[in-house]
């Protein structure tokens, strides 16, 4: 055989060994596995129980709380959202908000989600959390006075959490008890 066919012959063996072996489940380590949540505003900084976190208001006059979180000792799925669909490998997160009763103030938001490596850990990249005033929308809602709602509502303790279940079935939940600190509201949007 002629050098250069030998050459070529070697080519497929050569290009399939610089592909990235698949990830296993042995990067899931669900005894050491764990989930810190984040104000993810500018960055990621932790939160810890107390912290109040600010409400941004949306352009059709919708609500949302900017969240982060950082975790380790699972399985990170593929770095691509299409690569991750593809193989079926991201981790699914669930994010929430309650009230003291227990209510939930968001929409189901229960989604895969790629996470970004780290030096020794990986971080979620920050998510709007839009939220509502009410878990039951009460029957006099179109008579209150919302700047009185949410006044109320900033004396008021919530539930912030998070459940990670990566693909090899490793689960870690993250919870804060936070406050809401509420800008004020622009009179020309709902």
């Amino acid at each position: 055989m002629r050098p250069t066919l030998r050459l070529l012959a070697l080519l497929p063996p050569l290009l399939l060994c610089a592909c990235e072996a698949p990830l296993s489940c042995d990067l899931s380590d669900p005894a050491a596995a764990w989930l810190t949540l984040g104000d993810g505003t500018d960055g990621f900084v932790p939160i810890d129980d107390g912290d109040t976190l600010l409400v941004e208001r949306g352009s059709q006059g919708g609500m949302h709380v900017i969240v982060a979180a950082r975790t380790a000792a699972i399985h990170p799925g593929q770095p691509t959202y299409e690569d991750g669909l593809r193989a079926g490998d991201l981790p699914v997160v669930e994010l929430g908000i309650d009230d003291a009763e227990g209510g939930q103030l968001n929409a189901e938001h229960r989604q895969p989600r790629v996470l970004q490596r780290r030096e020794s850990d990986y971080e979620l990249d920050a998510r709007n959390l839009p939220f509502r005033h009410f878990a039951q929308l009460p029957d006099n809602w179109t008579e209150l006075d919302y700047a009185d709602v949410e006044a109320d509502m900033e004396q008021a303790e919530f539930r912030l959490w998070m459940t990670l279940e990566d693909s090899c079935g490793t689960t870690v939940t993250a919870e804060r008890t936070v406050r809401l600190d509420f800008p004020e509201r622009n009179p020309d949007v709902g």
